[in-house]
């Protein structure tokens, strides 16, 4: 990718967006943008997607559960991109859970009245 920054050109705007290039790139571009970053790694299961989150998110109770990625992505207050290699790992194992993950951060990334929240899968 050329310029992995124009997925998200300025922080007024949030998407769940699919992206092709090295992650670390990608990264850096977006940081330079204005971007909080915060990688996910890969995981097999949502129960692990979920403690991934909180411990890149710096919260450690957070739970397991749609109703509680939402609470947590309401509470940032800078633009965050969650940027997540290895997605596709999840939607293997579990197609419907990472289906319903994927509309929540969707939506969560089309709400205007909170910080931008973006989702970059690489």
């Amino acid at each position: 990718m050329s310029d992995p920054a124009s997925l998200l050109e300025g922080t007024d705007r949030a998407a769940v967006v699919r992206a092709l290039g090295a992650p670390q790139e990608v990264a850096e571009e977006l940081a330079l943008v204005g971007w909080t970053v915060a990688w996910l790694p890969p995981v097999t299961d949502l129960d692990a997607f979920y403690a991934a989150l909180g411990e890149v998110l710096g919260r450690r109770h957070l739970g397991a559960n749609l109703d509680a990625l939402w609470d947590v992505l309401g509470d940032l207050t800078a633009p965050t991109v969650l940027l997540w290699p290895g997605w596709d790992e999840l939607a293997v194992a579990d197609p419907r859970g990472t289906a319903r993950l994927l509309r929540v951060l969707e939506q969560r990334a089309a709400d205007p009245g909170l910080a931008p929240v973006a989702t970059v899968l690489l």
